[in-house]
């Protein structure tokens, strides 16, 4: 309920942030990620094959000074990964399956006609229910994904780090949209020097920005 009213109360900001400023934007966007869980135990990496999800989102267009924009969004992110594994009679994929609602904030320096931007900004991923789907010699069960802080548990919940951003404005208000996110928390349940989980992800999304009247 706290992540619900924390995702309404920065929708509602949102848009008061439109209203207060005559040449803002607000638009939506839609695209596919490529994501990974890159993991570290006992020092040695065990990163999976990056796995490809959804997302989609509501972005706003803030102009601060003649080349420079603040450029906020909330989305809906698909993340995890696949990992593969076989023995002489037995073939395995286990699939991580992590949605979280992730609000970034970036900050844009645009060419002079706005058709190009470039950017970078935190942001913070609030966690929704997830799951692991695994598949083997093709019958596939599904069960929870579980967030805490315990060796029962498979990840942390919330997370945050850096997000970097390339835009291009099309014609008609539409927008093709390149952009990297790394992960900074430590997703580990149990937290020591030589274990480490953390996320990537790559995403391309196309927008619409509504004209402000």
């Amino acid at each position: 309920m706290k992540k619900i009213l924390s995702i309404l109360t920065v929708s509602v900001l949102f848009f008061q942030l439109q209203a207060y400023s005559q040449k803002s934007r607000v638009g939506v966007t839609a695209g596919i990620t490529m994501s990974n869980l890159n993991e570290k135990i006992n020092g040695v990496s065990n990163n999976g094959d990056s796995k490809s999800g959804f997302t989609a989102g509501l972005v706003l267009d803030v102009p601060i000074a003649k080349h420079v924009t603040f450029m906020p969004s909330l989305n809906y992110v698909q993340k995890g990964r696949v990992e593969n594994s076989s023995t002489q009679f037995t073939t395995t994929k286990v699939t991580t399956v992590i949605n979280y609602a992730e609000l970034p904030f970036n900050f844009v320096y645009t060419n002079t006609n706005r058709s190009f931007y470039v950017g970078a900004g935190p942001y913070v991923g609030l966690n929704f229910p997830s799951k692991v789907v695994t598949e083997t010699n093709g019958a596939e069960t599904e069960r929870e994904l579980k967030f805490g802080k315990t060796a029962a548990d498979d990840v942390r919940g919330m997370d945050f780090g850096g997000n970097f951003i390339i835009g291009f404005m099309l014609k008609k208000g539409f927008t093709l949209v390149f952009n990297y996110a790394q992960g900074i928390r430590d997703l580990s349940p149990v937290q020591k020097n030589d274990n480490r989980i953390n996320t990537t992800s790559f995403g391309i999304k196309v927008g619409w920005f509504l004209k402000n009247k």
